[in-house]
């Protein structure tokens, strides 16, 4: 991820689009226990999803595109590859991130495509509602319930702080809790 991609902010109806796909990914997938098993949800979208090692050639591709991952579509074959040496937080996100280009269809990198991709990846692992009714007190705690690196918890506590301060839940957020045997009402904290 280029330091440019840090820096696009994306519109709000399009954060809300993800997320509610995310929602409707959840529903599809039958997606109920926490952490996510984004390697299920992949194999359930028909991709096999394969560990790279530093002796075959895509981890040489993966290193000169300077990526973790790699979502290849051939006529019988779907595959997401992923460096096989990264912490399996690393390696969840990443899966997680080729999830979102081909939910979102991309097929062409750009930092848009990658910045997009990345806010779906930490929704689909940890969305805010989630956070909150598993009542993670810190970014340590985050990361070791949803199974995802430090950097990732970080970013989403930061995340979870700005969203307490919303009056109401949103109807997709009502859902995900459902999703995940949570029964709530549209009245916040």
């Amino acid at each position: 991820m280029s330091d440019e991609n840090l820096k696009i902010i994306l519109p709000k109806q399009l954060y809300r689009k993800i997320e509610k796909d995310i929602c409707k990914l959840y529903k599809e997938f039958n997606i109920e226990k926490i952490p996510i098993d984004v390697f299920d949800i992949a194999e359930k979208m028909g991709y096999e999803v394969i560990p790279v090692h530093k002796d075959d050639p895509i981890y040489g591709i993966l290193v000169e595109k300077e990526c973790d991952g790699l979502m290849i579509e051939l006529r019988d074959r779907k595959v997401i590859y992923y460096k096989a040496d990264q912490t399996k937080g690393r390696q969840r996100f990443t899966i997680a991130h080729e999830i979102a280009h081909i939910r979102m269809g991309h097929y062409e990198e750009s930092d848009l495509a990658n910045r997009i991709a990345n806010h779906y990846a930490s929704y689909l692992l940890a969305p805010e509602i989630l956070i909150f009714l598993t009542k993670c007190n810190d970014y340590i705690e985050l990361a070791e319930v949803f199974n995802v690196t430090l950097d990732c918890a970080w970013i989403l506590f930061a995340s979870y702080n700005r969203w307490k301060n919303l009056s109401n839940y949103r109807v997709y957020e009502i859902r995900i809790a459902a999703q995940f045997g949570f029964n709530i009402t549209n009245t916040p904290f």
